[in-house]
């Protein structure tokens, strides 16, 4: 065999190697999560029936366990500074915002809410027991174990939130 062409089979041979090296580090498992970090994000509210087809909502969790939840009814009424107290009323009615800390029950499939302040005074101070799955990255949260109605909870990009 010529020189040249054993040197390029050589050279080939030490290609496909470096390459097939490279393809097995990059298969690699992505390290297992815990299920905390697995919540440790911000979603936006994709669907919950009682707030249509548009709902609006947002709820984040942190690693060192604090979290917030917000959900807005759609097409809510803008105030302006004519508006009256009914009008206010109204434009607040359906509102839910809380934050507090969370804890995990991961045995029983709950994520527990402690609340620390909220729309609601009634709440400050109450657990709110939610029963959790993940679908990829977005998070079910359900109100019950029978897990009717759930909220779907589409998880945002770790580098930005986004206006919705």
């Amino acid at each position: 065999m010529a020189p040249t062409k054993l040197w390029h089979r050589r050279w080939g041979v030490a290609g496909c190697a470096a390459l097939l090296l490279t393809l097995v580090g990059a298969a690699e498992p992505i390290p297992a999560q815990t299920v905390q970090q697995r919540f440790v994000g911000v979603y936006r509210l994709a669907r919950y029936a009682p707030f249509g087809d548009h709902p609006i909502g947002r709820i984040s969790y942190d690693a060192s366990g604090r979290m917030w939840a917000m959900l807005l009814p759609p097409d809510r009424k803008p105030l302006t500074r004519s508006s009256s107290p009914e009008e206010y009323r109204d434009t607040m009615r359906g509102v839910v915002a809380y934050y507090g800390t969370y804890t995990i029950d991961e045995a029983a499939g709950r994520v527990i809410h402690h609340v620390e302040a909220a729309s609601n005074p009634a709440w400050i101070g109450d657990d709110f027991i939610r029963w959790y799955r993940f679908e990829g990255r977005n998070l079910l949260i359900a109100l019950n174990p029978r897990f009717e109605n759930p909220l779907l909870w589409e998880r945002l990009p770790d580098s930005k939130m986004t206006a919705k």
